[in-house]
């Protein structure tokens, strides 16, 4: 109030003069006050002509409220895109550098500036989730936004047209506005939960209810992204054969594939520590070229001693309040209810 009474009339006390002609403020001869008033007279002088035009205005409140769209926040011009690409396949870092390159020659002339950031990065502050070897952060730039969602679809085709176990998630730029209201999550994400708690859902079957959601909704979704590990066993009978030592096979082991730390340098509150290993060489050869000795004096290779299989098992795992959780995220859906419904029929018919 204090505010207000001196906005409005504080401001023109005065009278105001111009070439000798005086003028007297409305504001100070209560002119806004005696049209309040009358404003108040009319309403009470009309009480069921204005309860009948509330009550008339109610069916069409809720008519606004059906069938207008809602959204968090409206829709933000952006001529910025992130593209996060998990390649899903075992690859190493100048294999992932090689295919980044040529994602960039494909778009030189179409974006304005470009960067990346390929595999795990040094820094000592960064709090977002680190990139395997796998994995790749792509950032275009075009001069205006129009442009953004022609890129995203040309950049979407031509990857998942070559690299079908690519999986590709697009969104805005990290900015102070995105940190605060988050505008880049999908549109729909259907989270599967498993039944059956003991029985693990396979990478195959995984990736064919990928397939079965994509042809039912005609969207392909951000699908589950894979990591190809190799399990070590060792074959305890051939220890037994061979005479091997297990503590032996054991350092042996470590030290070829880089996890026999020796010692550890000590400098005021910095640790680092010093590991033994050899040259980069690839599995097979280590296990074939590697020799290990027996306790009788003689050596034997290593993959004598070991049996090797391949397995992919899922590279994240998310969670909720019912659980663990596979989740399949759909953007730039137009009918939510319609897909919705889709995906539960799909998972319904298949017994899923």
């Amino acid at each position: 109030m204090p505010v207000l009474y001196l906005l409005v009339y504080r401001i023109g006390m005065r009278r105001k003069s111009w070439w000798g002609i005086k003028f007297n403020n409305p504001l100070k001869e209560h002119t806004l006050d005696g049209w309040y008033d009358r404003g108040v007279e009319h309403v009470f002088a009309h009480k069921t002509l204005y309860r009948l035009i509330c009550i008339l205005s109610l069916p069409v409140c809720v008519f606004f409220f059906n069938f207008i769209d809602k959204q968090r926040l409206p829709d933000i011009d952006q001529n910025e895109l992130l593209m996060r690409i998990e390649w899903n396949e075992n690859i190493h870092l100048e294999e992932n550098n090689r295919r980044v390159n040529e994602i960039f020659r494909m778009v030189e002339r179409a974006v304005t500036e470009r960067s990346a950031y390929i595999g795990q990065q040094d820094y000592l502050l960064n709090r977002d989730r680190e990139l395997s070897a796998s994995e790749a952060k792509l950032y275009f730039k075009m001069t205006e936004a129009s442009g953004i969602y022609p890129l995203q679809k040309r950049l979407f085709e031509s990857i998942r047209s070559v690299f079908s176990l690519a999986v590709l998630t697009f969104s805005p730029p990290e900015t102070v506005f995105e940190k605060l209201f988050v505008t880049g999550e999908a549109d729909v994400v259907a989270e599967l939960y498993v039944t059956n708690k003991g029985i693990e859902p396979q990478p195959e079957e995984l990736r064919r209810l990928e397939e079965r959601f994509t042809a039912v909704t005609g969207m392909v979704p951000a699908g589950v992204s894979f990591g190809s590990q190799i399990n070590i066993r060792v074959d305890h009978r051939n220890l037994l054969l061979y005479n091997v030592s297990y503590d032996q096979l054991y350092r042996t082991l470590k030290s070829v594939f880089r996890e026999n730390s020796v010692t550890t340098l000590q400098s005021y509150q910095q640790y680092l520590p010093v590991y033994v290993v050899g040259d980069e060489k690839t599995v097979d050869t280590v296990l074939a070229e590697t020799l290990v000795p027996t306790l009788s004096g003689g050596y034997i290779q290593l993959r004598d001693l070991v049996r090797v299989s391949y397995s992919e098992d899922l590279k994240s795992i998310r969670a909720g309040r019912n659980g663990e959780y596979i989740p399949y995220s759909f953007y730039g859906v137009k009918k939510e209810k319609e897909l919705i419904a889709a995906l539960r029929e799909e998972v319904r018919q298949t017994g899923t």
